[in-house]
C-alpha cells in the first residue's frame, strides 16, 4: 500500500514522476491512496481521470463551501505524509512540486526538510492519514493489516537524508 497526503501537488515534472510511479504501483496491484488539498493542488481533470483508471484512489481534503468558505479555508491542514509499504513513511515539508527541488527558476533554491520513519510509530501516522482519509469522505480503503503487523514491535527509527529529485527505481 503507498499512501500519499500532501497540502501541495502540481503536476509538473516531479509531480509526473510520482504519478507515473503510483499509476505503475496501482496497475501492479498495490492500492495507492492520494489525498491532497482542494485549493493548494493544481491537478487538472484529465490527469486525475487517468490516474484513476490506473486504480489510484484520489481525493480532495476539506473543499471550502459557501456560507462558510472563510471559515472552512482556514481549516485546511498543511500536512506532508507518504507511508509506503507500511514500512516506512516520510513526514516534513516537502510538497510535490518543482519548485521544492530546486527546479522553478522562478523560486530558485529550495530548501526544506522530510524525515524517514520506521518502526511502530508508522501505526500513529498512518492513522493520522486514515483519519484524514475518512474526513474527505473518500471511499473506505482496504486495510488487512497494521504497520506494526510488518514492522514488528521494534523501537522506531529516524533517518535525515539530503537527496535530489525523486528515484522511481
Amino acid at each position: 500500500m503507498f499512501i500519499y497526503r500532501f497540502f501541495i501537488w502540481k503536476e509538473g515534472r516531479i509531480g509526473e514522476q510520482l504519478l507515473a510511479l503510483c499509476e505503475r504501483k496501482a496497475r501492479d496491484g498495490v492500492q495507492v491512496l492520494i489525498l491532497v488539498d482542494r485549493l493548494g493542488s493544481s491537478i487538472t481533470k484529465q490527469v486525475k481521470t487517468r490516474v484513476e483508471q490506473s486504480g489510484v484512489v484520489f481525493a480532495y481534503t476539506h473543499s471550502p463551501k459557501f456560507p462558510h468558505w472563510f471559515y472552512n479555508a482556514n481549516r485546511r491542514y498543511h500536512r506532508k505524509i507518504a507511508v509506503i509499504d507500511q514500512r516506512a513513511a516520510y513526514i516534513g515539508g516537502f510538497n510535490v512540486g518543482d519548485e521544492y527541488i530546486g527546479k522553478d527558476p522562478k523560486y530558485g533554491f529550495w530548501r526544506d526538510l522530510h524525515i524517514r520513519i520506521e518502526g511502530t510509530i508508522l501505526d500513529d501516522i498512518q492513522q493520522r492519514f486514515l483519519d484524514d482519509w475518512e474526513g474527505a469522505r473518500a471511499p473506505k480503503p482496504n486495510l488487512t493489516t497494521t504497520p506494526s503487523d510488518k514492522v514488528g514491535r521494534r523501537s522506531s527509527s529516524y533517518f535525515i537524508r539530503k537527496a535530489k529529485g525523486l528515484s522511481t527505481n
